[in-house]
């Protein structure tokens, strides 16, 4: 795991600053850092955020042209030979195609939602029950008016240990005083059982850091 891994480095996890750079791995990425791996170095926070601000329907419908899309049409069962694949769909009907590319969720996977015959081969089994998901909680809070100081697009909390340590400043790019908080990892999970009341509070509790006194979302 990630932080045995910077123990036996001779990294402390108590030191501010990597405390805040392992939270960041976990609020952007939903892995419990005591349970991710630590082949690959994670991707920490860049120089600047980018991201679309108007209607990013063109991405998928001009690709889509002429294409026939079937939606609400779960797939059941796949059976697969040398001569072309059938699908099954939920609605009972059947599909024929010479190839097929998959690209079910891990968890739709893991809970066999679908069938594959012949199944698939160990080694694509083995992996599947090996992975596992991670959890991320995206926290948005509207507010009446601007109360903060600054116009940085990215907060992340160093030295300290609030709910929620990473969030997003919408101010800049929609011009409302909108913030949101990501939650990930074990974190993530137990944010998600909290109350209206007690995810306020915590909202409250994080947001703290940035200034003296936050007003109710």
């Amino acid at each position: 795991p990630i932080d045995a891994a910077l123990t036996a480095a001779g990294a402390d996890p108590a030191d501010p600053a990597l405390a805040a750079a392992l939270a960041w791995v976990q609020a952007t990425t939903g892995a419990d850092v005591a349970k991710a791996s630590s082949w690959f170095p994670p991707a920490f926070a860049p120089d600047a955020l980018l991201g679309a601000d108007g209607d990013v329907g063109v991405l998928v419908n001009s690709p889509l042209d002429g294409i026939k899309v079937t939606l609400a049409s779960p797939v059941t069962r796949i059976a697969y030979d040398d001569s072309g694949v059938s699908l099954r769909l939920g609605t009972g009907e059947s599909l024929s195609f010479d190839r097929v590319v998959v690209t079910a969720p891990l968890g739709v996977l893991q809970r066999q939602a679908i069938e594959f015959a012949p199944p698939l081969p160990f080694g694509h089994r083995g992996a599947i029950a090996a992975l596992a998901s991670g959890y991320v909680e995206t926290v948005w809070a509207q507010f009446d008016e601007v109360f903060w100081k600054v116009d940085a697009d990215l907060w992340h909390v160093v030295g300290g240990d609030g709910p929620i340590r990473t969030w997003l400043n919408l101010q800049p790019v929609t011009g409302r005083p909108v913030l949101v908080g990501l939650v990930g990892g074990p974190d993530a999970e137990a944010f998600a059982k909290l109350g209206d009341g007690d995810a306020e509070a915590a909202v409250r509790e994080s947001l703290r850091f940035f200034v003296s006194a936050t007003p109710t979302p």
